[in-house]
């Protein structure tokens, strides 16, 4: 089955944002994105009938990861991914990164259950980001779906 995304490019599944930079806010990873598939019924070879071909649905950050340098360095055979400090407490645990203000910096956003990605270049001056998770039962902070990014 074939499946063509609306709402994102074809081409790859990262999307990447344009940070304005005389915004006065630091933009940050979504809390949740909602992504459109299309399936393509025509070439399925299906028999006539009322099918479905578009679905929407919604997913939530469980994950950053951030990078010194441009866009495209994530997709580097060994890219220059910034290692976060770590700190749990309760069933709350915080990753930290700091880095210089005039380091370029990449932030990629993951999402529970797409592969989906968006990824957005911090504008100059930003030099730290935290991300809390929050993890629910015995599930890992990665899978529980319930993070939050701040950046300054």
């Amino acid at each position: 089955m074939r499946i063509a995304v609306i709402a994102v490019s074809l081409l790859s599944p990262l999307i990447l944002l344009h940070a304005a930079p005389a915004r006065a806010e630091v933009p940050v990873c979504p809390a949740a994105i909602t992504v459109d598939t299309k399936v393509d019924v025509q070439s399925q070879k299906l028999p006539a009938g009322g099918w479905s071909d578009t679905k929407r649905a919604t997913y939530k950050l469980t994950s950053v990861a951030l990078y010194t340098g441009r866009r495209g360095e994530e997709l580097k055979a060994a890219p220059a991914q910034l290692k976060p400090e770590q700190k749990e407490e309760n069933k709350k645990m915080t990753e930290s990164w700091s880095f210089g203000p005039k380091d370029p910096s990449l932030a990629i956003c993951h999402y529970k259950g797409t592969e989906m990605t968006v990824g957005i270049e911090l504008p100059s001056g930003v030099q730290s980001c935290d991300v809390v998770m929050i993890r629910s039962g015995t599930k890992s902070y990665h899978s529980a779906g319930t993070a939050v990014m701040s950046c300054k």
